[in-house]
């Protein structure tokens, strides 16, 4: 399983609109061939993508935002309005620690068995990463920003636990 495979499809309103603003994205961005050419996107994922029957990772998802000229977190589903007055995010994001995050997200979500719709994990993943590049003395350091994974990997792990010894977060169900 690799890591987009991981959020499973459903049948969430929240999770339809995120695959319906990825595929606006793609369009406006110029369609498949521009967007692939644009973001190194296999063309038969961004159309995947297109049909809904693949939900884009967070990495694919910040190049697609970025290749079409609009803030990742509009793809969250935040209006364009409210992201003028985002942080980091909605800025450059150093790559390396973009995909540091995706990846020890959901590696700690499928080991702890926690499963979020699409339109959930992007702004997880979106607070999980404003905190790694702000524990960064050079964003742009990919081995730094490798290096502090294990530092991530805990932070998530106790925000998981503290979630589930306070049921209603929205994060885990009461043991």
């Amino acid at each position: 399983m690799d890591g987009e495979d991981f959020i499973q499809m459903g049948d969430d309103a929240d999770e339809e609109a995120f695959l319906q603003r990825i595929r606006d994205a793609i369009q406006a961005g110029g369609g498949v061939p521009a967007m692939a050419e644009r973001t190194g996107i296999p063309k038969k994922t961004l159309e995947k993508y297109l049909a809904k029957s693949r939900t884009a990772s967070f990495a694919n998802a910040t190049r697609i935002a970025a290749a079409a000229g609009i803030p990742i977190s509009v793809l969250a589903g935040e209006p364009l309005v409210q992201m003028q007055t985002q942080s980091i995010v909605t800025a450059v994001v150093p790559a390396e620690a973009m995909r540091v995050v995706d990846q020890v997200l959901r590696r700690v979500y499928r080991e702890d068995g926690v499963k979020l719709p699409a339109d959930a994990l992007m702004p997880e993943t979106i607070r999980h990463l404003q905190a790694l590049v702000s524990r960064m003395d050079n964003p742009a350091d990919e081995a730094e920003a490798r290096s502090l994974a294990p530092w991530l990997e805990n932070r998530i792990r106790t925000e998981l636990k503290a979630a589930a010894a306070a049921p209603g977060t929205g994060k885990r169900e009461a043991s």
